[in-house]
């Protein structure tokens, strides 16, 4: 089923890597490597990750695993993914960070995953829609991710934004770049974690 669409029309203004501070950048980048250095000791070793050679995945096997990623993995939220729909040197870039390695994303969000189960257990997303482009080469996805951080000031978080994933019929028909805008600044996406939210009683 198809939600109505509350996003911007194309041509107006998202925030990207390119349009982010070089300051914001610095700091997500520098939060990213304390999480990975603390919790990297304990974290998975390449050998536990799902390999992502396989056979060719089909364009509408691509897009139906996509939109598995986002309806029944909450991916936003826990970043599980389907790691077969990914070429191993997939580029992984939102407004905030740019990597590239399927195994360094997935290592990420190894290490990044107990936080989030902990403090946003019930982050939820909606998928707007999600549309293949074989011309392009490109699906794009169009969403919005929001829940409450079990922090004592309540911040919410309620972001919205677009994805498109470059796939590459010569490289088994995988995801070679994904790229992730917002439709605010990053900046902006940040103070949300920093606002007091809902008053709990």
């Amino acid at each position: 089923m198809r939600v109505e669409d509350p996003l911007p029309g194309p041509g107006d203004p998202v925030s990207s890597y390119q349009t982010t501070s070089l300051f914001v950048r610095s700091l997500v980048s520098s939060l990213t490597a304390l999480v990975n250095g603390i919790a990297g000791v304990a974290g998975m070793a390449p050998a536990d990750f799902p390999a992502s050679d396989g056979p060719p995945v089909s364009p509408a096997a691509l897009l139906d695993g996509l939109r598995e990623d986002y309806t029944q993995r909450n991916y936003l939220w826990t970043g599980n993914i389907d790691a077969s729909l990914y070429d191993p040197g997939c580029v992984f870039t939102d407004p905030t960070l740019s990597f590239k390695g399927l195994e360094t994303f997935q290592r990420n969000v190894a290490n990044l995953r107990p936080i989030l189960n902990k403090v946003v257990p019930d982050g939820a997303c909606d998928l707007f829609s999600i549309e293949m482009d074989e011309g392009t080469l490109e699906v794009c996805a169009k969403w919005r991710m929001f829940g409450t951080l079990r922090l004592p000031w309540r911040p919410r978080l309620d972001l919205t934004g677009r994805t498109n994933f470059r796939f590459d019929p010569a490289r088994g028909g995988r995801v070679v770049d994904y790229r992730e805008q917002w439709d605010i600044s990053a900046a902006d996406a940040l103070l949300q974690l920093v606002r007091a939210g809902e008053v709990v009683k």
